[in-house]
């Protein structure tokens, strides 16, 4: 009788034994099979030159798994503002961290910088803020971005001009993927206003601090108003003052990028006063983000980069609670993700992998704040 019972109780656990194996084989795992672990990586400009816009990145990244209640491991790297060291921490996450995704890095001259790497590991990066349409993003099946196109800005911005009557320009901007890329947009849309001629262009170096020659050549042009595409906020700042001590009193325009740098206006706000730029319309749930963000971290987001960050981690994990396990089927689910409610905007990535164009407002900085001009 014992021996039966003993029976009974072996041929119960083989059934369960088999039953979880059936369930294994159905969810496309064995019984000694590992599930893969899913690990993030977020590549920031937490020191140098664009660290302001690095910090906000890494604060939405860090709210975002926050919120999400998920116990999802994370690798954070400062690249220093620095494009040798971008490429260098790019290899660590990926060939000693092993992540599986990256958000980051900000801009295009460090998205350019590390882009063969992300084709080459076939790895998802996601940067915060990239606002060019370089060819290099064209080409990158990898490669996302988590803002417009400023192509948008730029056409509002000239359209605002071609009605003030200007209509000789100048253009001065720094040598890097950034301004150039800026430019080269500027250029293309400007052609749709033949009222506009660009009558001379000025590119000085990305570490350039003194731009007295440029102006003096400039005050020769006497042109109606000036472009200005310049690297950091320090040095717009100090073209701007140089513009007043040399008295070349133009109209200057200005990116959005840089126009609303805390930093800048901190530094600088006297001499930007009336610089006119296009932007885009604040996005209806990005006052909930700000209030979010202030209570997290007790001040306002330093950079937009804050909220796209945190709107492109949310993406990530939340592809990974539908079921993703690996870079290709974050990348799949990014790819085919339509209309999300983001704090940042309504996002749909097109066909380079950047957000789909937003609605633009055109401003002007007044002392340390900005009004709306149309």
């Amino acid at each position: 009788m014992r021996q039966k019972r003993l029976m009974n109780k072996l041929n119960a656990s083989n059934s369960l034994y088999v039953i979880l194996i059936i369930l294994l084989v159905l969810t496309g795992c064995s019984p000694n099979e590992k599930q893969p672990e899913i690990k993030i990586g977020g590549l920031f400009a937490l020191t140098g030159y664009a660290s302001f816009a690095g910090e906000a990145s890494r604060d939405g990244f860090l709210m975002a798994i926050e919120d999400s209640d998920m116990d999802i491991k994370y690798v954070i790297e400062d690249f220093s503002s620095d494009t040798k060291t971008a490429v260098t921490t790019v290899t660590k996450l990926i060939d000693v961290d092993k992540v599986n995704v990256i958000i980051g890095p900000e801009w295009a001259e460090f998205g350019a910088a590390v882009a063969p790497l992300a084709e080459e590991k076939k790895m998802v990066f996601i940067s915060p803020w990239l606002t060019t349409e370089p060819q290099w993003l064209k080409e990158a099946e990898y490669y996302f971005s988590g803002t417009a196109s400023e192509r948008s800005q730029l056409r509002h911005l000239i359209g605002y001009m071609s009605k003030q009557k200007i209509e000789k320009l100048v253009i001065i901007y720094s040598n890097n993927e950034w301004a150039s890329g800026n430019v080269a947009i500027f250029k293309e849309e400007v052609k749709k206003f033949p009222d506009i001629t660009i009558i001379e262009e000025f590119k000085v170096a990305q570490e350039a601090n003194d731009f007295k020659t440029e102006i003096t050549k400039i005050k020769t042009l006497a042109p109606d108003a000036i472009y200005t595409v310049i690297s950091t906020d320090s040095d717009q700042g100090i073209f701007n003052k140089q513009l007043k001590e040399l008295s070349a009193d133009y109209p200057v325009f200005l990116p959005y990028s840089r126009a609303e740098s805390s930093v800048l206006l901190e530094k600088y706000a006297e001499v930007m006063d009336g610089a006119i730029y296009a932007g885009p319309k604040e996005y209806k749930n990005m006052q909930s983000f700000t209030e979010k963000y202030e209570l997290r971290f007790g001040k306002k987001p330093s950079a937009i980069s804050a909220a796209t960050a945190y709107d492109m981690t949310t993406l990530v994990l939340e592809a990974i609670k539908n079921g993703a396990q690996t870079t290709d089927e974050i990348r799949e689910y990014l790819v085919n993700k339509k209309d999300y409610e983001g704090y940042s905007n309504l996002i749909t990535f097109n066909e380079f992998g950047q957000v789909t164009a937003e609605e633009t407002v055109l401003k002007q900085i007044d002392g340390k704040v900005y009004k709306v001009l149309e």
